[in-house]
Parts: structure tokens; sequence; C-alpha cells
């Protein structure tokens, strides 16, 4: 297939597929093989499952007379893996960025003389992007909010950043490998529902 693609995170394969065919189209780029390969693409019925990224691990094999064989990728699963890649770099940044805010706070609380153990300066990140103080262990049940998290809750900007790195986390943990053991992940801590 001779066509250029971009990687869209709001887009699906298929959907990038027929922008790009669209614009091909338009200026006359489009040869014949190209524009089979996507009448066979547009074709076929969408996939019924979602792309997972151990199931886009280049494999390969040994033939019974000593030869290899290797899985090569088709141009959904790259588009696919982009996409997967996208977001998790954009959560890493997040969660940087998140990190360092958070490091400053903590400088300032500390530097007002108040007394805080450690267990006050951790703090989870829910699905609605909420900072939540971290329970210890077994005590889940008597968790009260703290002035360490009432605070970065306070800071909009912090806020923002929070919400955006809970979708983007959730939109990747069960398409990982690394899943919820990321270290991109480790504020994320959605709540649990009955």
């Amino acid at each position: 297939m001779n066509i250029t693609l971009y990687v869209e995170q709001h887009l699906t394969y298929r959907e990038a597929l027929k922008i790009a065919y669209d614009k091909a189209k338009r200026e006359g780029t489009l040869d014949e093989i190209t524009e089979a390969s996507c009448q066979v693409e547009f074709n076929r019925p969408p996939p019924a499952a979602i792309y997972h990224e151990s199931d886009m691990i280049s494999r390969y094999g040994e033939t019974e007379n000593g030869g290899f064989y290797f899985k090569a990728w088709n141009l959904r699963e790259v588009y696919e893996q982009a996409r997967i890649n996208g977001r998790v770099s954009y959560a890493e940044s997040l969660n940087g960025r998140i990190s360092e805010a958070v490091d400053e706070i903590k400088d300032t609380l500390k530097a007002s003389g108040m007394e805080f153990s450690e267990q006050d300066l951790k703090f989870s990140i829910n699905e609605k992007g909420e900072f939540k103080p971290v329970p210890l262990p077994g005590k889940s049940s008597e968790v009260t909010e703290s002035l360490f998290t009432k605070l970065l809750n306070e800071k909009e900007s912090l806020r923002y950043m929070a919400l955006e790195y809970a979708r983007m986390v959730a939109s990747v943990i069960d398409v990982t490998l690394e899943g919820r053991s990321a270290p991109y992940a480790l504020y994320f801590s959605p709540e649990q529902t009955d």
C-alpha cells in the first residue's frame, strides 16, 4: 500500500485510512494497487476485539526443516501500536509533571514548619482526577481527606493534569503488557464500586 497515514488518537484505523484514501484520491496520487487494498479494508467487517499490546509482539518460530518464520505486523496493528505508544508517552509525561508539582507543594508544607508523616504525604488519583489519601494497609475504610490532598485538589492546573492523567492511564492499562504495574500508573487508583 502506498498511502500516507497519520496516527490520530481519536480515530480508528479505518477512519484514518479513509481520510488518507480520500486525500490521495483528491490529489491524484492513488495508484490501482493501493486503491484495491483500501477497498478490501473498507469492505472487511470491523475487528471484533480490542487490540492488546501482547497480541502485537512480533513472533518467530522454527519450521521442521530448520528455517525460521516471522509474524509481521499488518498496517492496522502498526497503527494500533502507535496509538498505544502515544497514550503511554503522554501518561508518562503527565506522571512526571504531576510528581514535580506535588514535590513543590510537599516542600512548601515542610518549610512551613508543620509536622507530616510520610503517610500523610502519600496520595492516589481516582478516575475522576481527584487526589485521594492513600490508606494504611488493612484500614481502607478509615481514610479521611488530609490537608495535603485538599491542597492538591484546590490547585486548578494540577486537577486538570490529574484528570488528563486518569483518562490516559485508564485508556491504556488494560491493553498494555505492564498494565497497572507500569511506572506511569503509579498514582492511578480507581475507586472500588460494589
